[in-house]
């Protein structure tokens, strides 16, 4: 049976964070809007896995509240100015902020600025896949990586991580699909040189490469994914590699449906992320024919009400408009779209969706 890895993004995620996840993939699977993929009962081939490495964050956080001096030292010398310095020792605190400072913007920080976090959410990765693997015999099943927002960067380190160790990433662990939902791997690289290295791109030979197939979605106004974008070279898509074996989706800016863009839900739910997606899990390219996706995009567009295109279209806009320079000035973006997307979960027009928009505590 297929495997699918479901990995997380930022925020504060427990166990069972992906049930609605796993649930939105397997009505998709069964989707009678895709008549062939429907008659072959596919949701029955596959089982979830999800990866959960919100406690390598959460002993960061509890440190930084506890030691200010301390952490305030380990930010300058990580090279952010004075001004982040003292807001991210806010965020820290728990007891002043909104909880996004606290559990997103902070982890997003610690992971990009502090190598030890940066190993510490890799092995925990690492050994969560293999674990699972190797719970399968005599051989480890064929699988599918989907990653999320800052997971997306963490699978991304972590396989090259694995792939450039001692003994190199043995053939039958190495993932069919790797799947990046708002793609951050290029903001977040830490590891010096070019975040394309030859080793991470798909590859048809079962010793090269980071996975046969790689698949990147993104949207245009997502203020997460725009800053850095992931744009690997012409090579990731030449042989040995098929040139279907890279595959890049940038959805519109009109299709909102939501406030936050951001959310994985709100990825999957649009057939230009989710036709590819269910392409790749079955292995077949035409189960589900361009004249079914095209129809599927025609009623997910008509599905948009006037008021969240308009309101999310603006808010976004203005998002874009001041798109960042430095990693300061993101904060400063991310901090606005939090803010608005509470701002409309608290007016009651559009609930909160996944686990990185739970909340504000």
């Amino acid at each position: 049976m297929h495997q699918i890895f479901l990995v997380h993004g930022m925020g504060e995620f427990e166990a069972g964070w992906s049930a609605n996840i796993q649930e939105q993939i397997r009505r998709l699977l069964d989707s009678p809007d895709y008549k062939e993929l429907h008659a072959g009962g596919w949701s029955g081939n596959f089982e979830f896995k999800e990866i959960v490495y919100n406690d390598v964050f959460e002993d960061w956080r509890k440190q930084w509240r506890t030691d200010s001096a301390a952490a305030r030292q380990a930010i300058t010398a990580a090279g952010l100015n004075d001004v982040a310095a003292s807001r991210l020792l806010q965020a820290a605190d728990v007891t002043s902020g909104g909880g996004f400072w606290r559990t997103h913007v902070l982890d997003v920080v610690l992971y990009r600025y502090f190598m030890p976090v940066t190993e510490a959410v890799c092995t925990r990765i690492e050994r969560q896949i293999l674990a699972h693997l190797q719970s399968f015999k005599p051989a480890p099943p064929s699988y599918t990586i989907i990653a999320h927002s800052l997971g997306s960067a963490a699978v991304y380190e972590t396989l090259h991580a694995m792939l450039t160790g001692p003994g190199g990433l043995h053939p039958a662990y190495r993932p069919a699909n790797l799947v990046m939902m708002a793609n951050v791997t290029a903001a977040l690289w830490n590891r010096g040189g070019s975040c394309y290295p030859s080793s991470m791109r798909p590859m048809l030979p079962d010793h090269l490469g980071s996975c046969y197939h790689f698949a990147d979605f993104s949207h245009q106004l997502d203020p997460f994914s725009n800053f850095r974008r992931f744009t690997p070279p012409d090579t990731w898509r030449q042989p040995p590699a098929r040139p279907d074996s890279f595959t890049q989706v940038e959805l519109a800016r009109e299709d909102i449906q939501h406030v936050n863009v951001h959310a994985l839900e709100h990825y999957l739910s649009h057939p230009a992320v989710h036709v590819p997606l269910l392409r790749l899990l079955t292995g077949y390219d035409d189960i589900i024919s361009d004249a079914e996706r095209d129809e599927a995009v025609a009623r997910w567009r008509g599905a948009r009400t006037p008021r969240v295109s308009a309101v999310a279209g603006d808010i976004l806009d203005s998002l874009r408009a001041r798109a960042a320079k430095t990693f300061e000035e993101e904060i400063d973006v991310l901090l606005d779209f939090r803010t608005r997307v509470l701002q409309a979960a608290e007016a009651g027009t559009d609930p909160l969706l996944d686990g990185e928009s739970g909340g504000a505590a």
